[in-house]
């Protein structure tokens, strides 16, 4: 995978072109996420037992500069502070079983392990991090770890080592997995359905017409497959293992993903990106308002009771304790909920790179349903600020 250091993933839809976002931005961008579902992930993937409470990551480099003075990219580098350690952690992706991997982990581990060397007083020592392969696709991959043997000279048994590295099948994982410290690779659930569907438009033996009825029946498996992810990255949200940005994000990643492997195979269902891109914007939009509400509507029905049972208490008059709640609480629900609206503007603005002093205050002091709804639809659509700000002033 190339590489990828802060860069926004941006959702471009109403376009039946190739996809710009390339899938190694997307992958990289769940390493972006907050802290807790990163520490989560190192502590299901590598046996480690970081408290995510307190645990501080910080996301490296990942370009490296070889011998000859080129540049190699590795997908991610994340390093854990704790107060009693700080360890450095390296992860790659693949798709295929690949034989070179092992090579390009060990360059990727070695300029890793000299940036971080160490002088002590027999001499330097180099420490290559914990690595990881991650295969996302099935193949034809048998062992749980890749390896080779590097050779010094004289090249005797005592001159030589096997470097391993550990491999991970993402399609062995479970839903216990993902419900447990895995879920932040939920997004790369898409990827399940690429093979089959492949294997279905190559195949000589199927009609154009068995073709399209097989596609389409696994798109839509694949659309069940989506809101599924959905539903668990709103699971964990409840929980509050992520935050709101992560939700957009990773739901973002999904959308983005969805493109880049499957956009050849829209003429076969040529609804299908409409109707993710639909299901996608009511997912972050509606559900995390849903959420919002109910807390606004909650914590107006609390002040309205008890501001009601004051004023009636002190009136000895039902009608005050009556007038007192219903007040509490329809201006607790109308104040909570645009709070909430509010605050899920920003954080679609600022993932999108979007705001900034001016548009913050904008959005701040809108007070309108018509205009949330449609700076909401503005941020999934628009490909810069100024096609937001026009859409503003169409209005």
């Amino acid at each position: 995978m190339s590489a990828l250091q802060t860069r926004k993933v941006k959702v471009h839809v109403g376009s039946k072109r190739p996809h710009p976002v390339k899938a190694d931005e997307s992958l990289k961008t769940l390493f972006h996420l907050s802290s807790r579902p990163i520490v989560d992930l190192l502590n299901g993937l590598f046996g480690e037992a970081f408290n995510p409470e307190s645990a501080q990551v910080e996301s490296l480099n990942t370009e490296f500069i070889d011998g000859e003075m080129d540049a190699m990219y590795a997908d991610s580098r994340i390093r854990v502070t704790t107060e009693q350690e700080t360890k450095e952690f390296h992860i790659e992706f693949q798709t295929k079983n690949d034989a070179m991997m092992i090579i390009r982990m060990f360059e990727y581990g070695f300029q890793a392990a000299k940036g971080g060397s160490q002088k002590v007083e027999e001499g330097i020592v180099i420490r290559f991090p914990p690595q990881l392969v991650i295969y996302l696709e099935h193949g034809p991959l048998r062992t749980d770890e890749i390896s080779c043997i590097v050779q010094f000279p004289p090249y005797e048994a005592g001159n030589q080592y096997e470097y391993r590295v550990p491999v991970k099948r993402f399609w062995e994982f479970t839903d216990e997995d993902f419900t447990g410290d895995l879920y932040a690779l939920i997004p790369f659930q898409v990827f399940t359905f690429r093979k089959v569907i492949s294997s279905i438009v190559q195949d000589q033996g199927l009609s154009d017409q068995e073709k399209k009825l097989f596609v389409h029946r696994e798109l839509a498996r694949l659309k069940e497959c989506i809101e599924q992810s959905h539903e668990y990255i709103l699971a964990v949200h409840r929980q509050r293992k992520i935050t709101e940005d992560d939700v957009n994000k990773m739901s973002t990643v999904i959308y983005n993903l969805s493109r880049h492997l499957y956009n050849k195979f829209e003429p076969y269902y040529e609804s299908f990106f409409v109707e993710v891109e639909q299901m996608v914007k009511s997912m972050i939009d509606m559900k995390l308002l849903k959420q919002a509400k109910e807390v606004a509507m909650n914590e107006g029905r609390m002040l309205g009771i008890k501001e009601g049972k004051s004023e009636g208490l002190k009136e000895g008059k039902l009608q005050g304790l009556m007038e007192g709640k219903l007040q509490g609480l329809m201006e607790g629900k109308t104040q909570g909920l645009m709070e909430g609206k509010h605050e899920m503007l920003l954080s679609q603005f600022s993932q999108r790179n979007f705001l900034d002093d001016q548009m913050r205050a904008f959005i701040l002091g809108v007070s309108d349903e018509e205009m949330i709804q449609k700076l909401s639809s503005l941020i999934l659509t628009a490909s810069s600020k100024q096609e937001i700000l026009q859409g503003i002033q169409a209005e």
